[in-house]
């Protein structure tokens, strides 16, 4: 019971996988591309968010956006935190190097 008994990958030819892509890919998005629509008016994607959205509490909403917008705001904080270290690494190479030090002899 332990033993393989094989792969079936081994009576394929070695393009069988592009060659089955290419045969489906076409009729396949075709068929959703056609159907997906037709599916969502049918079960009235539109409505169903808007009775639940109209459903919500004025609690649950605030709720939801205090949640959403902490949530972005830590975000843009790491980021500030991000840009603000390579700055200043890269302002404390520049610092280092000699050449600033020739051309602010230079300047004055």
């Amino acid at each position: 019971l332990h033993t393989p008994i094989g792969r079936l990958g081994r009576f394929l030819r070695e393009d069988a996988a592009v060659r089955l892509a290419d045969t489906l890919a076409a009729p396949s998005w075709d068929w959703i591309v056609h159907r997906v629509p037709e599916v969502a008016e049918r079960i009235r994607i539109a409505e169903r968010i808007s009775t639940k959205i109209e459903n919500f509490s004025i609690e649950r909403i605030e709720h939801l956006v205090r949640d959403i917008s902490q949530r972005e705001f830590d975000l843009i904080v790491r980021l500030g935190y991000l840009l603000g270290a390579g700055i200043g690494t890269g302002l404390v190479i520049l610092d280092s190097l000699p050449v600033l030090e020739f051309i602010r002899g230079l300047l004055g």
